[in-house]
């Protein structure tokens, strides 16, 4: 062991790059940011994707797969360009300042995570920089940034090598997550993790280690409710790798919590992890019911307090550490002394002001004045002063010297008498004597006055002792972690940062929504050195998201895109189900039960009760046969979004403003064209979050009363792209806790068999696919046509051929010009009467 451990420093130390604060190259040897740079700067096919096997034999396979797949996912996620920011640059004192430009209304946005940039790759005047420090300026308007290139070139000076001043800073890839990953499977190929049961687990998951779980103590329905089927999720916990499916609202949340309070052992610690904020969130709430209780689970929320949720945010490090119970008393204490300290010194000052007082204009003779030893003195020091500095003498009233002499003399007497001069007081005198009355007793107030200043001095020496040590005492009565998958590194910052006060055993790590988690992640999660890991996911809904230059067809092929979940049951590892939903009315719950999960999921009592009485409105289709529009590579439907926008502002479901919306859209352009409508239109409920577009991909692990899905395609052909896919398709119907509302063409979708075509059926059975008869406004109509013309010329294609009529035609006469016959845009829109005829002479 020892030799492997000088071994992996010794690889670390040739293989990582560090970096000092001011974000300077501390070492001269190629790292692993230089080896990203490179393989950003290359060919992205130097770095293919491998295939993922079933099981493995040797552990080095496996990671040496893990990095070869995070690297060339990275390479992808570089060379798509879907994250592309372009921000404004000048060159500052020993940094390169970034910010964004003033926008329409002459305000620049707050720094958010657009201009987060430590660890992002960005790109200026054609050099990739690596960017290693990022502080806010003041304002909050731009940051600083300090980073370096493949060359060895500083960011801060490369503006300075071009001789400008200003530029434009292209920001491309946030690169630290794919550094983290890619350092921990680097390093468990080097050196053994700290628990191998679990390592050899997930290398074959086929054998059946047993696990470290507690003895299971009784479940406590008073603080969380649960079903059969969650308590014997609980109970049957018993090896290294657990698997509990999960279908939408069946609550894996609730799971989560009985599994912490019943099978965590006593004195240990654990990981919660979750692919969003939303279900980090989610988690929080029910864990936070024991979190002040007396031997409750503490937890401890990983990640930024503004991107987390408002639960969430309440138990992060920094919130914590302002309601540690030694700080708080800390500074109660202190409040309370410097309250009273001010208090005494109040009435001191009372005391002063009873024996001085300012005197009137004495009734002494001014020559009287004049000729005191003190006034003539002072009025010689004046001349003195006027001969020899050249200057004209002071004014000089002799009578006013004399008064603010006098007055000053009296203050200062007063003073001394205040402070040697102890204070009567009035007190009962005690109760042993036969008789009851006042008496007086005496009060050293200014002995009494020192006391209080020392005790403040040391009072404030405590708080800032308390407030030093309060994060030590914070991860020391941690029971429980939650971050967000990408932020599990910053566990082991823990571990790194607090030694001595870190728990000594992280029992498990629960994977929420683990279906849609990259395998890639699972060696971060084996590098903190958790004992056991429990999985709950829902393999029928997303998959992992990955970015692949090579099309859908190779990840698919090399099981790329497949998480630990799914290659854990391919192997046949015992699952859990959990077949009990909470979340929708019944009529949709058996829609979804029927189409993906063989009709085992049920809907629990108060589904049933509360869907009698929405049965009328839980479901409907409202059909929409205006023809869809390309916008680049992608497709919107202003049809739809004209008739959204019209439901939102005429149709009572959607009117009451405690019941939020949410409208799903397959395609992101549609969107985007549906949030600039609605904030122009419903900018209040909008902003005020009663209102909320997402995509399908991002509506993954979120709920809403009301759900509006925007399927957006519209053809005669039955073309219906990506939204084929059924794992959208059930997020998109899982969402809604009231009411589903689809908006289109369902001639278009019932061509795609076999899933569309029974949702359609499904619809057309239920007797709500209806056509949309709701009146549009003309100003929305307009604005609609307007920005929808502007985003299909914003993604034209951009070269070098002019349009003739109807024709694209190329620069020469000769037979290398070529044509093809296109279509005038606001033709598509509806809004052009001469179709393939278009001159294109109207505005």
């Amino acid at each position: 062991r020892h030799c492997l451990d000088t071994l992996h420093r010794a690889r670390v130390r040739n293989e990582v790059m560090f970096f000092d604060d001011e974000g300077h190259e501390s070492t001269r040897n190629g790292g692993l940011r230089r080896k990203f740079l490179e393989a950003f700067a290359g060919d992205p096919n130097r770095y293919p994707f491998q295939p993922v096997e079933d099981t493995y034999r040797r552990r080095e396979d496996y990671y040496v797969t893990m990095q070869a797949n995070v690297l060339a996912e990275a390479v992808c996620g570089f060379h798509s360009g879907a994250g592309n920011v372009l921000l404004h640059c000048r060159a500052v004192y020993d940094a390169l300042s970034a910010y964004r430009p003033v926008d329409a209304t002459g305000r620049r946005p707050q720094v958010e995570a657009e201009l987060q940039l430590k660890d992002n790759i960005v790109e200026l005047n054609g050099s990739l920089f690596w960017v290693t420090k990022c502080e806010e300026e003041s304002g909050e308007t731009a940051v600083k940034l300090k980073g370096f290139s493949l060359e060895g070139r500083s960011l801060e000076t490369a503006l300075q090598r071009h001789g400008v001043a200003e530029g434009r800073l292209k920001v491309r890839l946030f690169a630290g997550d794919y550094l983290v990953r890619y350092q921990c499977a680097a390093s468990l190929q080097i050196s053994a993790p700290k628990n191998l049961s679990l390592e050899r687990m997930v290398l074959n998951p086929t054998r059946q280690d047993p696990g470290t779980y507690a003895m299971c103590r009784p479940l406590q329905p008073r603080l969380m409710p649960f079903n059969e089927d969650q308590e014997r999720a609980v109970k049957s916990l018993s090896s290294r790798v657990e698997l509990i499916h999960g279908p939408p609202g069946t609550g894996k949340s609730t799971t989560i919590f009985h599994v912490l309070s019943a099978r965590m052992p006593a004195g240990a610690a654990s990981v919660v992890t979750c692919v969003t904020n939303q279900a980090i969130d989610a988690v929080s709430e029910k864990l936070a019911i024991t979190h002040e209780a007396t031997n409750g689970m503490r937890i401890l929320v990983l990640g930024n307090p503004s991107r987390v949720g408002k639960t969430a945010g309440r138990y992060t490090l920094a919130n914590l550490c302002l309601r540690d119970s030694l700080v708080v008393s800390m500074k109660w204490a202190l409040n309370l002394l410097q309250k009273v300290l001010k208090s005494v010194e109040a009435l001191q000052q009372a005391r002063q002001q009873r024996l001085w007082k300012a005197h009137r204009r004495s009734r002494l003779s001014l020559s009287y004045i004049e000729n005191l030893p003190s006034v003539r003195r002072y009025k010689l020091d004046l001349q003195h002063d006027a001969m020899y500095g050249r200057r004209q003498p002071a004014n000089f009233d002799p009578l006013q010297f004399y008064l603010d002499r006098l007055n000053s003399t009296k203050e200062k007497m007063a003073r001394v008498v205040v402070r040697s001069k102890a204070m009567r007081v009035p007190s009962r005198q005690p109760p042993r004597l036969p008789w009851y009355g006042l008496w007086r007793r005496l009060w050293d107030v200014e002995n009494f006055c020192q006391r209080l200043r020392r005790c403040v001095q040391r009072a404030q020496q405590a708080l800032h002792v308390a407030r030093d040590t309060a994060e030590r005492r914070v991860v020391r009565q941690t029971r429980v972690f939650l971050c967000t998958i990408p932020s599990s590194y910053q566990v082991r910052k823990l571990q790194e940062d607090f030694p001595d006060d870190f728990p000594n055993r992280l029992a498990m790590s629960i994977l929420d929504e683990a279906a849609a988690t990259a395998e890639t992640y699972v060696p971060l999660v084996i590098s903190i050195g958790v004992e056991n890991l429990v999985m709950l996911g829902d393999h029928k809904q997303l998959n992992p998201l990955v970015l692949a230059t090579g099309g859908d067809r190779e990840i698919k092929d090399k099981n790329v895109d497949r998480s630990f979940m799914e290659r854990a049951m391919a192997c046949q590892c015992p699952l859990h189900p959990l077949r009990i939903q909470y979340r929708m009315p019944e009529v949709l719950c058996q829609l979804v039960s029927q189409l993906f999960y063989g009709g085992q999921l049920r809907s629990d009592l108060s589904c049933q009760i509360g869907g009698l009485r929405l049965s009328g409105s839980a479901l409907r289709w409202l059909q929409i046969h205006e023809m869809e529009t390309e916008v680049g590579t992608s497709k919107i439907n202003c049809a739809e979004v004209k008739h959204i926008v019209a439901a939102l502002q005429s149709d009572s479901n959607f009117q009451n403003p405690r019941e939020h919306v949410m409208i799903i859209c397959l395609y992101k352009p549609q969107a985007a064209l549906l949030e600039d409508t609605l904030r122009k239109f419903l900018a209040y409920r909008l902003d005020s979050g009663s209102i909320k577009v997402v995509t399908v991909d991002a509506s993954q692990g979120s709920e809403a009363p009301h759900i509006i899905l925007s399927t957006v395609r519209s053809n005669d052909s039955g073309s219906i792209g990506f939204a084929s896919n059924p794992r959208r398709l059930c997020v998109g119907l899982s969402r809604a806790q009231k009411s589903l509302t689809v908006f289109g063409n369902a001639t278009t979708f019932e061509q795609n068999r076999p899933h569309w075509q029974q949702v359609v059926d499904y619809f057309r059975r239920q007797r709500v696919l209806q056509r949309s008869a709701l009146p549009i406004p003309a100003e929305v109509q307009d604005f609609v046509r307007t920005r929808a013309a502007e985003m299909v010329a914003a993604r034209a294609p951009r070269d070098d051929r002019r349009e003739v009529g109807g024709v694209r035609m190329g620069k020469g006469k000769g037979k290398g010009g070529g044509s093809s016959t296109i279509r005038c845009r606001y033709w598509v829109l509806g809004s052009c009467r001469y179709g393939l005829s278009c001159t294109f002479a109207h505005n």
